[in-house]
């Protein structure tokens, strides 16, 4: 039953830029947050932004003082106007879009110009473009609204942004012949239309369409209509417990996609649930393997077994073979650390990996068993080594002890804005992949008789930190949206997905740059030429991530830390087939 989500499912550039000032305003400042109306039309959204203690403000008499923002929707020249208290500090959160049909009815009104809105009437977004119209405005949703139009002389016609362009020609068509001059403003949003052009194209592929979104949602409707358009079978539902176990079973190929206000994570678990669906239908020998990987990363044991793969690799990257023993350090060492993070770290799986969670809750307490033994396996294994490596092991575990720690007292906190280096932004990916390195690359190091840093060295400690600190980005970057619900800042929230995405490739192309020359002025051997498919692997499965094939959790997972392994076993075949240059 292969399922496909559509690319354009999820928050529109408005929505999201909404959502954004709201998130970042209750994360940043320390005043009351309001919102003018609903912030978006969707109840699990708007719930989640009321959980954040952000209010909703139905009646604008008594104004309450703080930091009140304008809904997605737009509101009316009247609103606005009314906002305008000195104890109010009003953010306008309108849609772009939204904004600038506003100013074009705005601008025709003042000219004379009656309005036309192509629109369902009473939607919050027509209701505020009226506004503008000065009295002058039309609403039409059908043919028999153009025939009812009184005889006008100067027209302006515009869309509500969220409307079908299909829909808004196939009207203008009929305004035109009524009013011949009248000038038309096609102010339909492009995502939008995007979206329901790739909705319709996905719903003549599929056995079943699902469209996930509020069912007041005037957006989420049309994309049900299009999808019901063309004969397939399609089902509206807003979370995944509306879902219906048999009658999904009955496809082979379903389609999803979503309206402009659905959240991320409400859109991420009715994928996840179709495909439970799917594992459950599905053969022996596929529930099997399904089962047999979530269990290896939900236990972090996958990648503990990348952290050996990564130490083998960049012990042939310096010129020598590490001993078992270090391989046994670097897996339990990271089991262990992931799995106590998994439980200390404030993150946003609750919002983006509620299956994770729900396993965590339910073996709680096996999982703290199996990370202290795997801590004290590893110091263990370090002690047998000498007092050099068990130092340094005792360093990085105590380092994440403190990485946690709220070391600045709370009474400090309004002077002191980050009270641990947890609190850092971005501190998690660098702790992260200088305890990695510390593992990989250091302890196995020092076991050899040199204790003189080369270049091989520095080169293999730069490609783990490199590869790690990749891999802890990614992550973020898939949880940018749960993040800001939580108020974490990591470098994504804070550099933008833009600039992050290029300074990735920035490093991507300054590594491979850096395995090359090393080999050119035999600063390593062949091996860092080899290693150069794990940076072409990791462009690979970025464009998977960016082109959305591998958005759900189990499959990106999957794919991201396989990177590891990849390098292990590229180290090994160089090993075997080039061992004059070990």
């Amino acid at each position: 039953m292969p399922i496909i989500l559509a690319k354009t499912a999820g928050f529109c550039m408005g929505v999201r830029r909404a959502m954004n000032l709201v998130l970042d305003a209750v994360n940043k400042d320390n005043t009351d947050i309001y919102t003018v109306g609903p912030l978006v039309h969707n109840h699990q959204a708007v719930e989640m932004l009321r959980n954040r203690k952000v209010n909703i403000i139905e009646n604008l008499d008594n104004l309450p003082a703080g930091k009140v923002f304008i809904r997605a929707h737009g509101v009316t020249p009247e609103v606005r106007q009314r906002l305008e208290q000195p104890n109010v500090e009003v953010v306008d959160a309108t849609c772009p879009f939204v904004r600038s049909a506003q100013l074009i009815i705005d601008k025709y009104a003042k000219q004379g110009y009656a309005c036309i809105i192509i629109g369902d009437v009473g939607h919050p977004e027509v209701v505020g473009l009226l506004g503008y119209a000065q009295g002058n405005g039309y609403v039409v949703s059908t043919e028999s609204d153009i025939a009812n139009l009184p005889m006008l002389d100067k027209v302006c016609v515009v869309a509500q942004t969220t409307q079908s362009s299909d829909r808004f020609h196939r009207l203008v068509e009929k305004i035109k012949e009524k009013i011949p001059n009248a000038v038309i403003h096609n102010t339909v949003c492009s995502s939008t239309d995007e979206r329901q052009t790739e909705t319709l194209e996905l719903a003549k592929q599929v056995d079943a369409m699902i469209v996930v979104g509020g069912r007041h949602s005037a957006n989420t409707k049309r994309l049900v209509e299009i999808a019901q358009s063309t004969g397939t079978p399609t089902y509206l539902v807003e979370t995944s417990d509306e879902l219906n176990p048999t009658e999904i079973q009955k496809y082979h190929t379903i389609g999803i996609t979503a309206g402009a206000s659905t959240p991320h994570w409400v859109i991420l678990n009715v994928v996840r649930t179709v495909k439970r669906i799917k594992r459950e239908s599905g053969g022996v020998v596929y529930r099997a393997t399904s089962s047999l990987f979530r269990f290896l990363i939900d236990t972090h044991l996958y990648l503990g077994l990348g952290a050996a793969a990564l130490t083998y690799a960049c012990g042939i990257l310096q010129g020598f073979v590490p001993e078992w023993r270090y391989l046994l350090i670097a897996f339990f060492y990271i089991c262990s650390m992931h799995i106590f993070n998994s439980f200390t770290d404030k993150t946003a799986k609750e919002y983006d990996q509620p299956e994770r969670v729900l396993f965590r809750r339910r073996f709680r307490i096996p999982l703290l068993w199996f990370a202290s033994g795997s801590a004290l396996v590893s110091l263990g294994i370090a002690l047998s080594l000498g007092w050099i490596p068990i130092s340094i092991l005792l360093v990085a575990s105590l380092g994440g002890l403190f990485y946690s720690l709220q070391m600045i007292p709370k009474s400090l906190q309004k002077t002191v804005r980050y009270r641990s280096f947890k609190a850092i932004p971005g501190s998690k990916d660098v702790f992260m992949s200088i305890a990695w390195v510390m593992v990989t690359v250091i302890i196995p190091f020092l076991s050899q008789t040199k204790y003189r840093i080369e270049m091989d060295d520095m080169i293999a400690a730069l490609f783990a930190f490199s590869i790690v600190f990749i891999r802890s980005i990614m992550f973020d970057l898939k949880e940018l949206e749960g993040d800001r619900i939580i108020g974490k800042e990591t470098l994504p929230i804070i550099l933008g997905r833009k600039k992050t995405n290029a300074m990735i490739n920035g490093l991507l192309i300054l590594l491979c740059l850096l395995l090359m020359l090393s080999y050119l002025v035999k600063w390593t051997t062949f091996v860092s030429l080899v290693f150069l498919g794990t940076i072409g692997y990791i462009f690979f499965y970025r464009y998977l991530h960016k082109t959305k094939t591998i958005g759900e959790e189990l499959l990106f997972e999957t794919i991201v830390d396989g990177q590891f392994l990849l390098t292990g076993i590229l180290a090994y075949v160089a090993q075997l087939s080039l061992p004059g240059y070990i």
